[in-house]
């Protein structure tokens, strides 16, 4: 993954259509679609390869948010055309490890989701960040309120300390 600032879009939309139509006018402004948790609820696995079809040319993350068999939503959500998934901060290491070890198989990448983890060290490898199926993973904190509205500052970066 890119150490330069990349411009992710959530597509939380509940129904495919409106999602298609919003991700095809706005995917040369667009680095990264979310496909978001209630679209890939509503829409399945359809969702990805739907948006694959018409952004081939852009990552899509799955925001699973898996919180158990980890390889197997990994496979999935790959298979799909997601270029990366998240697991859930709160879930076990072995989901983590077994998602990203398929990851690493596919050449994808793993994000570990932090909402509601008060504290963000616990989910992290002994190793900081590097697991033990020798990989990476994304680290992501940040807040559902706009910034400016709620004082908070976005983060979202590379966790390899």
């Amino acid at each position: 993954m890119s150490t330069i600032p990349m411009l992710q879009f959530a597509l939380d939309f509940i129904t495919l259509p409106p999602a298609i139509a919003v991700a095809s006018k706005t995917a040369s402004h667009v680095d990264i679609f979310e496909i978001g948790t209630p679209l890939c609820k509503a829409a399945g696995l359809e969702a990805i390869r739907a948006v694959r079809e018409v952004c081939p040319d852009n990552l899509i993350l799955a925001d699973f948010k898996t919180p158990d068999v980890g390889w197997l939503e990994a496979k999935m959500a790959f298979e799909a055309g997601a270029d990366l998934m998240t697991v859930i901060g709160g879930a076990p290491m072995a989901t983590v490890e077994s998602a990203l070890k398929t990851a690493n198989e596919y050449g994808k990448e793993i994000l570990m989701e932090l909402t509601g983890v008060l504290d963000i060290v616990s989910p992290v490898p002994k190793s900081g960040g590097r697991s033990e199926s020798n990989g990476w993973f994304t680290i992501a904190a940040g807040t559902k309120k706009p910034p400016t509205a709620s004082g908070q500052k976005m983060i979202w970066k590379p966790f390899n300390a």
